[in-house]
């Protein structure tokens, strides 16, 4: 990895870990309140940011299993969609608003 993208990648992790936190000390929500753990919140914040689509928080949930290595993990959360969502591409075709994001390598 060049120097660019570990600076951009460093920039891309703080401001995660920020947006967390910020929501941990704010509050999520009264229910929430005090038993936060960090992969809690940014469930939550990714949820929020995808509006709560099924499809886009599977996709996000594949992709991280990918890049971590979970191989057999992403295969059968893959063959868990495709079984409760008929018809639909599989989780490593994205579907949508046909913006594709920059991936880091």
């Amino acid at each position: 990895m060049n120097r660019e993208k570990k600076t951009e990648e460093k920039v891309a992790m703080a401001l995660i870990k920020t947006a967390i936190d910020l929501k941990i000390s704010e509050g999520l929500a009264e229910e929430y309140s005090g038993t936060e753990s960090e992969t809690r919140v940014l469930g939550i914040i990714l949820a929020r940011y995808l509006d709560g689509s099924a499809r886009k928080i599977a996709e996000v949930a594949y992709a991280a299993m990918e890049e971590a290595g979970l191989y057999a993990e992403s295969l059968g959360l893959n063959i868990v969609w495709n079984a409760t969502n008929p018809g639909q591409e599989d989780l490593w075709i994205p579907q949508g608003d046909g913006y594709r994001h920059r991936v880091w390598n």
